[in-house]
């Protein structure tokens, strides 16, 4: 096998030669035959064996060798040219890839965008809907309140009144009347009756509930009690004015107000021990508050109203 490597690496014309020489020799009617090796590697003449192509296959072989470096040389370029052919047959590959999901990525982009601006649009229609609906609720609101407040101008409140199975409601206002030296017909008198807690866990006695004709005389009954008040200041109207035993109760009679408005009541009640306000009051089914004598009367018509005081 060594033998045929350098023959193969001779025939390639690497500059070297075998020189084989054959001499007639006559010695004693005999023949001999001188076979010899010849480079131009400096290496002697020396007789063709396996040892000496040996040598000279080693020193062709050498790393420094003319040979060793051709052959690295063209391994390195068909190397260089095979990882080329792989790494751009990969780069086009990738870029195949990459083309199809970048395609992917801006249809999809393209159709969120389309969706957002659809849902910005239908965003924007059911803002501008609630804004109708809140107006147009407020109106309605309004306008309830309105008749709410005009199907109460003829009624007013008693508060704190004791409460008993057997009491005679008419009989209570007639001798409420009475104290307070105002004549209301018993015809005028529409209706009397007890009405339930707003908060049912009270211990309060429930407010009786007087309907009567006209709105004069609700009026007149309100103000008859103002002035009786005032005529007694130490003796104010109270649960024994009208023929009740027992514990005093302070008797208070208002206008008949709506939930809504008896809540801005409450809230502005407890604004005014809160901050130093003096007077709170109802008049016409309207909450107002004044902080002194000086003091300009404020009209609440919500609860937010006593917050743009503070």
């Amino acid at each position: 096998m060594t033998t045929r490597l350098a023959a193969r690496g001779i025939k390639k014309g690497q500059a070297q030669s075998i020189n084989v020489s054959f001499c007639d020799v006559t010695h004693n009617n005999t023949a001999n035959t001188s076979v010899g090796i010849s480079t131009d590697t400096g290496l002697a003449k020396e007789p063709v064996t396996m040892e000496s192509i040996s040598k000279l296959f080693d020193l062709k072989m050498a790393p420094d060798s003319t040979i060793m470096i051709n052959l690295r040389a063209a391994l390195n370029k068909d190397i260089e040219k095979m990882v080329a052919v792989h790494v751009n047959r990969a780069i086009e590959n990738l870029k195949t890839d990459f083309s199809s999901t970048t395609d992917y990525l801006a249809a999809e982009q393209a159709d969120l965008r389309s969706e957002i601006r659809q849902k910005d649009n239908l965003v924007k229609q059911l803002q501008t809907d609630i804004s109708k609906c809140q107006n147009s609720l407020a109106k309605y609101q309004s306008r309830i309140q309105t008749i709410e407040k005009i199907s109460r101008d003829m009624n007013i409140e008693v508060h704190e009144v004791p409460e008993n199975k057997s009491e005679n409601l008419p009989g209570i206002f007639k001798k409420l009347c009475e104290c307070l030296q105002v004549d209301i017909p018993e015809n005028d008198v529409k209706a009397c009756r007890r009405v339930s807690k707003m908060n049912p866990s009270s211990g309060r006695p429930r407010n009786i509930l007087v309907t009567l004709s006209s709105q004069r005389q609700r009026d007149l009954v309100l103000s008859s009690v103002t002035r009786f008040n005032k005529a007694h200041p130490r003796d104010r109207l109270a649960s024994t004015h009208i023929g009740f035993t027992g514990e005093t109760r302070r008797i208070y009679v208002a206008e008949h107000l709506s939930p809504e408005t008896k809540e801005v009541h409450s809230v502005a009640r407890k604004f005014c021990r809160d901050n130093n306000f003096k007077y709170v009051w109802v008049r016409f089914g309207q909450v107002y508050i004044r902080k002194d004598e000086q003091s300009q009367a404020q009209h609440i018509k919500t609860i937010e109203c006593l917050n743009k005081l503070l």
